[in-house]
């Protein structure tokens, strides 16, 4: 399903699947919005910067999120840090 999506290919030679940019935008821009939401009280000029180039109106920032953990039992932000580098 995710390579008819065009998120991953396959290799010829592997049986490995790796992310197209595609893909790994979809990753990158999603765990943009769960650190937005865990860290923030609105979205972040870089966000809105994101949701400008897309094309797509602003939502309403999340009020009611209390974690960013998934339903699936894993944290998608576990190894991002939080402090300035």
């Amino acid at each position: 399903m995710l390579n008819a999506a065009g998120l991953v290919r396959k290799w010829s030679t592997s049986v490995c699947c790796f992310p197209t940019l595609r893909g790994r935008f979809l990753l990158d821009f999603t765990r943009r919005l769960l650190l937005d939401v865990a860290t923030g009280t609105e979205w972040s000029a870089h966000t809105m910067r994101l949701f400008y180039a897309l094309g797509v109106d602003t939502p309403e920032f999340p009020t009611d999120a209390t974690s960013c953990g998934s339903h699936y039992g894993r944290n998608l932000l576990a190894g991002i840090l939080f402090t300035p580098p």
